[in-house]
């Protein structure tokens, strides 16, 4: 006996029938293309993070260019927070109650 239940899509937010349980796409192209979006935003973070971690080694090795890749490093640091949502970031509470 088949059990089909109703489930928004991830993808679009389309709902959809599902066949399984653990169905979270309409179609098999939005879990492609999903799973792809997913791949570029990692992609993209470790990227980000080997440039700061380069410049960071190279600022070390010369040290009359430490100005411009604190610069540098800032602004790159910049872009990764406000573009935080875009690149998969999830907000983590603080403690500064205490």
């Amino acid at each position: 006996m088949s059990r089909t239940l109703k489930r928004s899509c991830r993808f679009c937010g389309v709902e959809f029938l599902a066949q399984r349980s653990t169905a979270k796409y309409c179609t098999h192209k939005h879990r492609i293309a999903y799973n792809r979006l997913d791949a570029r935003i990692e992609t993209l973070m470790n990227a980000a993070l080997d440039y700061m971690w380069d410049i960071n080694q190279l600022a070390k090795a010369h040290p009359h260019i430490a100005k411009k890749a604190a610069t540098v490093m800032l602004t790159a640091e910049r872009c990764i927070s406000a573009n935080r949502e875009a690149l998969g970031f999830v907000p983590v509470a603080s403690n500064d109650s205490e």
